[in-house]
């Protein structure tokens, strides 16, 4: 019996070991030797190994995350670190050190698993033997879940819509509907903490296959109803665990790319790499670019196959109806119809039939933008469907035509994998290449120094600069690529968390908080009551940092210093302090002068140039009674400058941010050559960056070099060409750098303000 159970399963040890192969030939050392390696050392890759391996070794099985984003943290679902993994072991005190490696073990794990589940798959289907091993081969091997292995580790499991479609199968063939509704429930509950994407991912094909399954009357009303509200109870039981657990409040509500990052016809039926390129695109013409995000190629094999079987379903529905009738009413098709409608979803239908205004009423819907991952779901069933044609066409041939379908089985996993080592080919040099920067034998002998410095340091948290704060999508700024990767290698080897961000949905309220850091002392900030006698420590990478993070590098002691890094100790309180005698004195001096010009006194009248816009109707005001209102879809041009001599110049103005959303702008400076008509784009920036918000309003700064002679200067603000609404600025200056000028609020208001250089004195 044993013998006979192992020689059946010899088909699928085969498949497996030409899956290994296959890896092993592009990331042979990575695989043996997983904890040496990491998948990508930069962005959201180093983030994501980065936020489960501090929370496994430091915050165990807590829900909160305390790692980046001090004093406040973040909840554990908005850190993409896989919850319900660390959940399990992060108990494990031996995982310590070797995080990397677990995580990279899941990865390699997964596609083997896929591989056994979609073996499961073609036995419940009656596939032959040596057929589901090529269709297993086939399919692992093009899997779009491939390209996440260099930086969206959960993204990459591909076991999960295999895992669907099998419970499905089991589910509608079955006599035990309750048993096999409260494995979905309980496989969303664990797939949505291992990633929401696949959590809604999976919820959705799940919710369409059932709705299908009772219009095709494969279930009575009753058993849809439970079924679906077991699969929707999932839904519900992530929800309540965020509404129990997570206490941060006045997340984004309108996160962007929902209307960038969806699928096309091109993505799924055209490969970005592969000799059957040229000809898939003159079938599917490449009307857009392929964007990553919606990259769910199923084959060409595949796209032949499917279009083979609706053939022959048409050629039966012209000439024998029943069979047409048993091809359409198969659990596989319903399930593959199912996977059609979630394509359509992936590819923004109907979603961008309608207005953006109209789609942001989804609520929580709105957290999920990148919808192009959805288009996997067709992926893996179109492979299946393939697979089954080919057993068919197998059982139905003469005997002297069997060498053909035969031969038919032998190229789909040939095709695919000859497009799948061009792909391998050229992408797996990016991932699996850096070594594990979680190993302090890896590390230069210069920054493990650093490190014992550091933990040799009595702080409480590390503040990287150039400062990064990326996730509110509201107000952030980027930093460096050196001290975003340099800042978490510290902080995981230090166990010191980060006074930055590098998450999803972070809390506006907490990052306006931080970002009041960096804004002038004599500017009344919003004080940060669980830093109040806090020792932080400024881990300075001593690349270009702006005025702001000079200021604050000012008020640190430094404690360490190379060639390449600089350490300062500060305490939160002498951040925090106002001080506005220094301020008081400049505004005094510049009264003296009696250089007067458009309401403002100046140190310097030439080249100033100021607008308040009082004649221009506004809803929104930062001072006085107008503001200047400009559709976002369009260039505006807001002030304009020659020179007479090189001059460094400093654009200010105040810019409507709103109370919450997004405002997204695109900020340059315009240079034109006005004798050649040529020109270029000088400090390309937008309004997420600047740390000085007043209420609804931030300040922009934008500074430039104006060279003399035959060149023209122009502030351009320009949002997305589909972008609706308005932007509204106001109290714009544009001088020398070196002037310094005050104004008095023209607001009844706030009568009692000074601005100095544009900003508030309170």
């Amino acid at each position: 019996m044993m013998k006979r159970q192992f020689l059946e399963r010899i088909p699928l040890l085969t498949a497996l070991t030409a899956i290994i192969l296959f890896y092993s030939y592009f990331f042979g050392d990575a695989i043996l030797s997983p904890n040496s390696h990491m998948h990508s050392a930069e962005h959201d890759g180093l983030k994501n190994y980065f936020t489960f391996s501090y929370h496994t070794a430091n915050d165990g099985v807590a829900t909160e995350f305390r790692g980046m984003n001090y004093p406040f943290g973040e909840n554990i679902i908005y850190t993409d670190s896989q919850p319900f993994i660390g959940f399990l072991v992060g108990w494990l005190p031996f995982l310590k050190g070797y995080e990397v490696g677990f995580l990279n073990l899941l990865m390699y794990f997964s596609v083997l698993l896929a591989g056994i589940v979609l073996w499961k798959i073609f036995k419940h289907l009656n596939v032959k033997t040596w057929i589901a091993a090529a269709g297993i081969f086939a399919i692992i091997i093009l899997s779009p879940q491939f390209f996440r292995m260099k930086a969206h580790y959960a993204l990459s499991y591909m076991w999960v819509i295999p895992s669907v479609i099998l419970l499905l199968l089991r589910f509608i063939e079955g006599d035990r509907k309750m048993k096999y509704s409260i494995f979905l429930f309980v496989f969303l509950v664990i797939v949505f903490f291992i990633h929401p994407y696949l959590g809604l991912m999976a919820l959705i094909f799940i919710g369409i296959s059932l709705g299908l399954f009772f219009l095709f009357r494969k279930l009575s009303f009753k058993q849809a109803a439970i079924a679906l509200g077991m699969v929707g109870g999932s839904a519900i039981f992530f929800k309540l665990f965020l509404l129990l657990t997570d206490h941060h409040m006045n997340r984004t509500i309108q996160p962007s790319g929902l209307f960038e990052n969806y699928a096309f016809l091109e993505t799924v039926f055209v490969p970005y790499i592969s000799p059957f390129k040229g000809i898939l695109s003159a079938i599917f013409p490449i009307l857009h670019e392929q964007p990553y995000e919606g990259w769910g190629y199923i084959g060409f094999a595949t796209i032949i196959g499917l279009f083979a079987i609706f053939v022959f379903w048409l050629k039966n529905v012209l000439f024998n109806r029943k069979r047409a009738s048993e091809i359409i009413n198969h659990p596989l098709t319903i399930i593959f119809l199912a996977s059609i409608f979630v394509l359509l979803f992936s590819m923004l239908i109907p979603m961008k039939w309608f207005e953006e205004e109209t789609i942001y009423q989804l609520g929580f819907l709105n957290q999920f933008r990148s919808l192009g991952r959805f288009s996997w779901v067709f992926y893996y069933t179109a492979g299946i469907v393939v697979v089954l044609g080919l057993n068919y066409l197998r059982r139905h041939l003469k005997a002297k035509s069997q060498i053909l379908a035969w031969a038919l089985v032998i190229v789909f996993p040939i095709f695919n994998g000859i497009e799948a080592f061009g792909v391998f080919e050229f992408f797996s040099p990016q991932i699996a290449k850096e070594k594990n920067l979680f190993r302090s034998e890896n590390l230069d002998a210069d920054f493990r120094h650093l490190i014992s410095v550091v933990k040799a340091q009595d702080v409480d948290a590390i503040i990287p600069l150039p400062y990064y704060h990326v996730g509110s999508e509201h107000t952030f700024r980027v930093g460096s690529a050196s001290s975003l990767f340099k800042s978490m290698v510290l902080s995981y080897h230090t166990g010191l968390p980060l006074m930055s961000s590098f998450l999803s949905r972070t809390s506006i309220t907490e990052t306006m908080s931080l970002f009041s850091l960096f804004t002038p002392n004599f500017f009344k900030k919003p004080s940060i009551p669980a830093l109040k006698g806090k020792t932080l420590l400024i881990f300075y990478t001593k690349e270009s940092i702006d005025q702001y993070e000079l200021d604050l590098l000012s008020k640190g002691k430094l404690v360490y210093e190379d060639s390449n890094y600089a350490l300062y100790k500060v305490n939160y309180n002498d951040l925090s302090k106002v001080n506005q005698s220094d301020v008081q004195i400049k505004v005094k001096e510049i009264e003296k002068l009696g250089l007067k010009l458009n309401g403002s006194y100046v140190s310097d009248t030439s080249l100033f140039y100021s607008n308040n816009f009082e004649e221009f109707k506004s809803p929104y005001t930062h001072g006085g009674k107008g503001a200047l209102q400009l559709e976002k879809s369009k260039f505006n041009f807001l002030a304009e400058l020659r020179v007479e001599k090189d001059t460094d110049m400093m654009l200010r103005f105040w810019y409507h941010k709103g109370s919450d959303g997004l405002y997204n702008a695109m900020l340059f400076i315009e240079e034109t050559d006005t004798v050649s008509k040529t020109g270029q784009w000088l400090n390309l920036t937008d309004a997420h960056n600047f740390p000085i918000i007043d209420n609804e309003w931030v300040l922009i700064e934008i500074p430039f070099h104006a060279k003399a002679g035959p060149y023209q200067y122009k502030a351009v603000i320009k949002g997305d060409d589909n972008a609706k609404g308005f932007y509204y600025i106001d109290n714009l200056v544009l001088a020398p750098a070196s002037t310094n000028y005050f104004s008095r609020n023209i607001s009844k208001a706030k009568s009692n303000d000074l601005f100095f250089n544009n900003i508030p004195i309170r």
